[in-house]
């Protein structure tokens, strides 16, 4: 199994110029936690990422009162990605070494898909529950200070 099989396909994304409402909403209709930002809509190369806790840190317990546009608020780099041909294994293993509950999915610069921690608990629980585990407390850990 690798990223193709797994990944959400043709992700909503914003641009850095977009408002943040436009990210927000998106969240909300897809009730998911990340939207990636890309360039440009047409080229579709990843330039960053927002997530709901960008959205909650940068914008909202920063004091901001008026609207800001994505490039305010996202998380820029280095973003983890992967190639919709990577093994499972190793887009496991690139989320616990990153501490990211989602990677990106890019075939030849362009962003084609997201792959989560939960499409992945959802299909492979069965298959590996151990290295499932191992993955997904690896992400939830804090960091260690100093380390």
């Amino acid at each position: 199994m690798n990223a193709r099989d797994l990944m959400s396909r043709d992700p909503v994304a914003v641009t850095p110029g977009d408002p943040l409402l436009r990210a927000a909403v998106a969240m909300r209709d897809l009730e998911v936690g990340m939207v990636p930002v890309v360039g440009s809509r047409e080229e579709m190369r990843p330039v960053g990422v927002i997530t709901d806790r960008d959205i909650v840190v940068r914008h909202v317990a920063a004091g901001h009162l008026t609207s800001c546009t994505c490039a305010q608020v996202m998380s820029r780099g280095p973003l983890v990605a992967v190639a919709p041909d990577t093994p499972l294994a190793e887009v496991m293993h690139r989320m616990a070494r990153h501490r990211v509950r989602r990677v990106l999915v890019v075939d030849a610069g362009r962003l084609v898909g997201v792959v989560s921690a939960a499409d992945i608990l959802s299909r492979e629980q069965r298959l590996a529950p151990e290295l499932v585990e191992a993955v997904l407390q690896q992400i939830a850990e804090p960091e260690l200070a100093g380390v």
